[in-house]
């Protein structure tokens, strides 16, 4: 399965899952088989029914998807859908107001190898609202910013 199809009918089945009434156990073993099929694409490093569970339940866990759902479809948000599911879990983690940013750091170019990682760069960062990014840059008290900021981004 191609990696962006495989990443929307994880994040696709799993909002399926949040939306029900009653946490429903055979979709959710349906949701850790999906993500076992295509492990590589994903942010996560295992995924299990007990953490299915937890999502379900706990909105702090939520909290987190939504920080892994942004990463997994950060590449892909100019196709509406991805847009619309990394939105999506935002919203359901109640994260989706001016206090709190996403970003994604999509490429870095060091512009100064005796400096390594601590020294200047240009970096290509992709966020979920860009009028709330602007505003931390300016701000005295700046919101939470949910990143990630692994060795994955390329070096270009």
């Amino acid at each position: 399965m191609k990696k962006y199809k495989a990443i929307a009918k994880f994040y696709r089945e799993l909002l399926m899952l949040l939306r029900k009434k009653r946490f429903d156990k055979t979709a959710a073993e349906s949701i850790v088989a999906i993500f076992q099929e295509s492990e590589e694409f994903f942010s996560w490093t295992k995924l299990d029914l007990k953490q299915i569970r937890d999502v379900y339940y706990n909105l702090q866990d939520r909290k987190d998807m939504a920080r892994q759902a942004f990463e997994d479809l950060a590449s892909y948000l100019k196709k509406p859908e991805a847009r619309s599911l990394a939105f999506e879990f935002i919203n359901i983690a109640e994260l989706n107001d001016h206090e709190n940013v996403f970003v994604h750091v999509m490429n870095r170019r060091l512009l100064c190898e005796e400096s390594g990682e601590h020294g200047p760069a240009i970096v290509t960062i992709m966020v979920n609202a860009y009028n709330t990014f602007e505003d931390l840059i300016g701000a005295v008290q700046p919101p939470e910013i949910h990143g990630s900021f692994g060795e994955d981004a390329p070096t270009i």
